[in-house]
């Protein structure tokens, strides 16, 4: 009786097993087709049009700034000037130096600040595309979703309903989707 409980148990564990439904998904091409992710890579592009503009404006400034820094050292070196003069000459020198720092500070300070901003972005936009999956999944009745990277044969692809879940929060000014 143990042996016949035991072997019909394993029947419909077995059973069970082959009754689960698989999903795949195409994550890459959800996420590029997502509302979100467009904006945020057009607004990429121009804030990286904007910092090599700003980049260039402050390596002109900095260039500047140490010009005149060299020809304020030049000045503190020259025998001919007086004590006083090399002493203010040295300091015009010091306090150029602590603007080209300054300068080279708060452009560096703007940048990662920009790009905290993108990652958390980012991290954001990937767990909404994950729980739309999800969502998607459950809908579906599936047990488990796999990428269509690791498994590209599945039985049902829930990548077009997923990217109609993720665009179905746009605004009507949202850009339009790639496909």
């Amino acid at each position: 009786m143990k042996k016949l409980f035991a072997l019909i148990l394993a029947l419909t564990v077995t059973a069970s097993a082959f009754a689960q439904q698989f999903g795949i998904v195409d994550f890459q091409r959800a996420s590029q087709s997502y509302w979100k992710v467009i904006a945020e890579q057009r607004s990429l592009a121009e804030q990286q049009q904007h910092f090599a503009e700003l980049q260039q404006q402050v390596k002109g400034r900095i260039d500047q700034l140490t010009k005149d820094m060299n020809a304020a050292l030049e000045d503190a070196q020259n025998p001919g000037l007086s004590e006083e003069r090399k002493a203010e000459a040295q300091a015009l020198a010091e306090s150029k130096n602590q603007e080209i720092m300054q300068q080279s500070q708060s452009f560096q300070a703007q940048y990662q600040s920009v790009q905290r901003r993108l990652q958390l972005n980012q991290a954001t936009m990937q767990s909404e595309i994950m729980a739309s999956i999800s969502k998607v999944a459950k809908k579906n009745n599936l047990d488990m979703v796999f990428y269509t990277e690791s498994a590209p044969y599945g039985k049902v692809d829930i990548t077009d309903e997923v990217i109609a879940d993720l665009n179905s929060t746009a605004p009507a000014e949202a850009p339009a989707t790639a496909q």
